[in-house]
């Protein structure tokens, strides 16, 4: 928090920042299934036959 209140001096911009993260963080954990693919796909980009296809 120290860190967020050094980057965001003014209060409404501080909770407009912990608005949109804590909304992030949501969304990320609804759609985390779509992450783990694109971090796969990013990983095994210069190995396709890696990929384990069950998990697209």
């Amino acid at each position: 928090m120290k860190a967020l209140r050094e980057i965001a001096p003014l209060p409404k911009l501080k909770w407009t920042l912990i608005v949109l993260f804590f909304s992030l963080t949501l969304y990320l954990r609804q759609n985390h299934q779509f992450f783990i693919n694109l971090i796969l796909f990013l990983t095994y980009k210069g190995n396709p036959q890696k990929i384990n296809l069950k998990h697209f």
